[in-house]
Formats: structure tokens, C-alpha cells, sequence
């Protein structure tokens, strides 16, 4: 009686463990893979959401307004240059003192447009009494992106930790937070749409330059693009704290 060859039932259940081994037809999605689709989507919901804002009658008026305030400041060092260059050096520091004023109403007035409230001159000037804190938590803020640029892995820390605490303004005008625990808030709630956030503003950066240098509409680009882009970043704020 002739006896089982092993190898031979070997060979009948290689096929099966080689079918195994098969790779599969669909790629394996990495962790470091960049989800286009979500950041499309993200920055098309702020953006909708902005310009339905913008076009409301009773909103689209003072924001306007606003925005003819930061073309004025902008242009003036220019109008001074060309007709009283020696000015330039007194209208320079006030033109800075006066954006950076500006640019802390214009959060508060977007915060308020984007949530449905027309916008009051107590809006505007609600960000006045706190310039100062303001300016110091920036300058920190500065500080830690400086330090963070130089761990490792180099730079991307630096980038996060700005990117990410962002959104303190917002939080202090909305809450009356303080800034440092502002700050803490902000980097809560954008962990994990850090990217998304960069993405929005740079596209709402490269479109506002192209809109500046194209001729004819330096003033009408800086009117529209300024307080749309506020609105962008408290739709922001509000899509994320929830």
C-alpha cells in the first residue's frame, strides 16, 4: 500500500496560500495623506456663508462702511507721499496705530454680521478699551511661533501654534475671556482643521492680491475683500466652537 507523499499535499494547498498573498486592487490610504475633498468642502461652507452674509441688506451696508475705513487708511500714507512726501514720517506711525485699531473692530463687526446682528458704532469701539492686552498676547504669540520654528521637526510647530491661536480675539469680544485662556480655547477647537484653516486664508490672500493689482479696482477690491474676509474668519470661529 503506497504511502501519501507530504510534499505532494503540499503542493495541492500551495495555490490557496499563494492566492493569499494576492495584493489587493485598492491603494491603503496613509495617515499623512491630504484629504483635498475635506478642505474644498471646508473652505466652500465659510465662504457660503460669508457671502450670504455679505448680501443681506441690513448687514451689507455697515460692513461696506467698514471696508471704505480700511481702504481710507490704506490709502492715505500714499496720498500723503504724493503730495507732502516730508509728512510721510508723522503719517506713517498714525496710519499703523490706526490699522491695528481698526483691525481689532472689524473682528468684533464681523463677529456680530456673521451671527445675523447689524453692527453698531458700540461694536467698533467695544475692542478699543482692550488694545493693549491685545497687542501684548499678539507679541507673545509672535514670541512662541519664533520659538517653535526652531524645534523640531522645524517650522510646522511654529506655523501650528500660530495658525491655532488665531482665534482668540474672537473668543475674548464673544465670552470676555481672558487671553491666555483664550488662547488655550483657540487651540482647542482648530486641532484638526489646522490645514483647513491655512488653506482658507491663503486662497482668501490670493485672491485679494490679484483684486488689488488688477486696475480700477485697488478701491472696490479693498472695500469688499476686507470685511468678507473677517466674515470668513468668525464663520470660522462659530462652525468650529460648537
Amino acid at each position: 500500500m503506497d504511502k501519501q507523499n507530504p510534499s505532494s499535499s503540499m503542493d495541492q494547498k500551495s495555490p490557496k496560500s499563494d492566492m493569499s498573498l494576492e495584493p489587493t486592487s485598492s491603494p491603503i490610504k496613509k495617515d499623512s495623506d491630504i484629504d483635498t475633498d475635506s478642505i474644498i468642502n471646508f473652505i466652500k461652507e465659510i465662504c457660503g456663508k460669508s457671502f450670504e452674509t455679505f448680501k443681506q441688506p441690513k448687514l451689507m451696508v455697515p460692513l461696506l462702511i467698514a471696508g471704505g475705513v480700511s481702504w481710507l487708511i490704506a490709502l492715505l500714507p500714499i496720498l500723503v507721499l504724493l503730495t507732502m512726501p516730508p509728512l510721510v514720517l508723522i503719517v506713517a506711525p498714525v496710519t499703523l496705530v490706526l490699522g491695528i485699531m481698526y483691525s481689532f473692530s472689524m473682528a468684533n463687526i464681523t463677529l456680530k454680521a456673521s451671527k445675523g446682528v447689524t453692527p453698531t458704532i458700540g461694536d467698533a469701539t467695544k475692542p478699543f478699551p482692550r488694545i493693549i492686552n491685545y497687542i501684548i498676547s499678539y507679541i507673545l504669540i509672535l514670541v512662541q511661533f519664533i520659538i517653535r520654528l526652531f524645534q523640531p521637526p522645524f517650522i510646522l510647530p511654529g506655523f501650528k501654534y500660530a495658525i491655532g491661536s488665531g482665534l482668540f480675539i474672537l473668543e475674548n469680544l464673544e465670552n470676555d475671556t481672558p487671553n491666555e485662556q483664550a488662547i488655550e480655547k483657540s487651540q482647542a477647537i482648530t486641532k484638526g482643521n489646522l490645514l483647513n484653516i491655512f488653506c482658507l486664508i491663503l486662497s482668501l490672500a490670493v485672491v485679494s492680491v490679484i483684486l488689488t493689482w488688477i486696475p480700477l479696482t485697488f478701491s472696490i477690491a479693498t472695500i469688499i475683500t476686507t470685511p468678507f474676509t473677517g466674515l470668513c474668519v468668525a464663520h470660522t470661529y462659530l462652525k468650529l466652537k460648537k
